[in-house]
């Protein structure tokens, strides 16, 4: 064995070490909480994996969110390890999906193979436009990231509650608690029976493909 490939097996044990201890660091710290509070551990991982993945639906439902969340996790990778923070990213998925939603009205009324492509890039540019406020925010404004993405946060969330309230209100409804709901052909196909798209959950596995060796 070389001294390169030596330091390289060095250098991956460290990480290694390193993840597993924050991993261990993090259940101890909630076991002591849940504990604290007199609830027993053991049961509480029993919930949450029942919860999350103790039937076909669940696991389609908890596979909903990851997409989103395994996307927007592979985007922060490449900011942290450029060395800034991106604390807006639950912004950015926000508007993302709000511009998603505007880009599928122009098809609601004939849903066409060509509204899946145009309702992405509309969504990518939602989400990419929040990112960029909040550098412009830092470099024009001296607003330091943290702060910004936290504060457009919030700006997300009130916007998605005045549409939802406002303009994307369902005709003849008097509730605030939901849009008016997108037609099932703009929609991408589902496993029978579940929520989760196989179209959905490919992208995420392919992005964390191509972000694992570029860092």
């Amino acid at each position: 064995m070389t001294a390169n490939s030596s330091s390289i097996l060095t250098v991956s044990f460290n990480r290694l070490a390193l993840v597993l201890l924050s991993v261990g660091l993090a259940l101890g710290i909630t076991a002591v909480i849940i504990l604290a509070v007199g609830a027993s551990p053991v049961e509480v991982v029993q919930l949450v994996w029942e919860g999350s993945v103790g039937t076909a639906v669940k696991r389609s439902d908890t596979a909903v969110v990851w997409v989103s969340l395994a996307i927007a996790s592979a985007g922060l990778l490449i900011t942290f390890r450029a060395g800034q923070w991106n604390i807006g990213v639950e912004g950015q998925i926000v508007l993302g999906t709000i511009f998603t939603i505007w880009a599928a009205q122009w098809f609601w009324d004939n849903p066409t193979p060509l509204a899946f492509p145009i309702m992405l890039i509309w969504g990518m540019v939602g989400g990419a436009m929040w990112g960029v406020l909040i550098g412009a925010l830092k470099i024009w404004g001296g607003v330091n990231e943290i702060f910004g993405g936290l504060g457009l946060n919030f700006v997300a969330g009130g916007l998605t509650i005045y549409l939802i309230a406002g303009p994307w209100r369902p005709e003849g409804s008097s509730s605030v608690s939901t849009s008016e709901l997108m037609p099932r052909e703009l929609l991408l196909p589902p496993l029978e029976g579940l929520r989760i798209s196989p179209y959905a959950v490919a992208p995420a596995v392919l992005v964390l493909v191509i972000v694992s060796p570029l860092l």
